[in-house]
């Protein structure tokens, strides 16, 4: 598949709003209370490195692509704009072999790679090269880039989640849980704790992996009581089950769940 062809795959996120802020917080108490590592989930992981490497050979045949040791964009679009200009990819790398409980440095940094070539600058790419072409822009520094609203596929919570739906329709269906905690289960971490968390190799159960926000079994029952709080008026938080975290109404980060361009990142 083609960068230009990722925005056709189907997004999936069957939820927004406060549903998306209480999801969140589900997913994020599911991730806190997985083990680092799950025995029965390790062959799992191994198997989407083989994936991800084809992936890789197929993407970036074209595609100079160089790890560096610091966060290297600012946003999604420089991203964008760096592989549709530039033919060119940055990708923060993996500082140590053991940052990954069951990946090496290399097989994390091609995650990486994967996730914002094909994921993030691929969703956006169509509407992308319409910009471009709109304005007449032609080099990466172009400071009118920062204009393109990378609406779908950017940062933010929601963005992540339409980023793993591309992701989730390029490797074996089996696999769908792997991402679902690489992917999904960090970025609602970060929305609910503020900071990166330890990469996990445990399946979260009781998530639909196709269609983000539906939840089965005790996740809809955490989730109703995460929405009862929100809407109850006299509570002025929520209370998480992740180390004892307080959402407090007021301060609910909506721009970073949804509306903006976001500023969490996959680890």
């Amino acid at each position: 598949m083609k960068l230009s062809e990722i925005h056709k795959l189907f997004e999936g996120v069957e939820v927004h709003g406060k549903s998306l802020f209480a999801y969140a917080v589900v997913v994020a108490e599911a991730y806190a209370e997985a083990p680092m590592v799950e025995d029965d989930a390790v062959d799992a992981w191994r198997k989407i490195i083989q994936s991800n490497e084809k992936l890789a050979k197929r993407a970036f045949r074209t595609l100079d692509v160089e790890y560096v040791v610091e966060d290297p964009y600012d946003n999604v679009n420089d991203v964008i704009a760096d592989i549709t200009i530039n033919n060119h990819l940055y990708v923060y790398k993996t500082p140590t072999e053991d940052s990954h409980p069951n990946w090496s440095a290399h097989e994390n940094n091609v995650f990486r790679a994967i996730h914002d070539a094909l994921s993030h600058a691929g969703g956006n790419s169509k509407s992308f090269q319409k910009f471009l072409k709109r304005y007449a822009i032609k080099s990466s520094k172009d400071k009118r880039i920062r204009k393109f609203k990378a609406i779908s596929h950017n940062f933010t919570v929601r963005g992540e989640m339409n980023s793993y739906n591309a992701h989730r329709q390029m490797i074996p269906p089996d696999l769908a849980g792997v991402l679902f905690t690489e992917i999904v289960g960090q970025i609602c971490t970060y929305f609910v704790t503020g900071d990166y968390t330890n990469n996990k190799v445990a399946i979260l159960e009781g998530f639909d992996y196709t269609r983000i926000g539906i939840v089965y079994g005790k996740r809809k029952i955490r989730m109703a009581e995460v929405l009862d709080e929100f809407e109850n008026d006299e509570l002025p938080y929520v209370q998480t089950k992740v180390d004892g975290i307080k959402l407090y109404k007021n301060k609910i980060r909506w721009k970073m769940l949804s509306h903006g361009t976001g500023a969490g990142k996959i680890t």
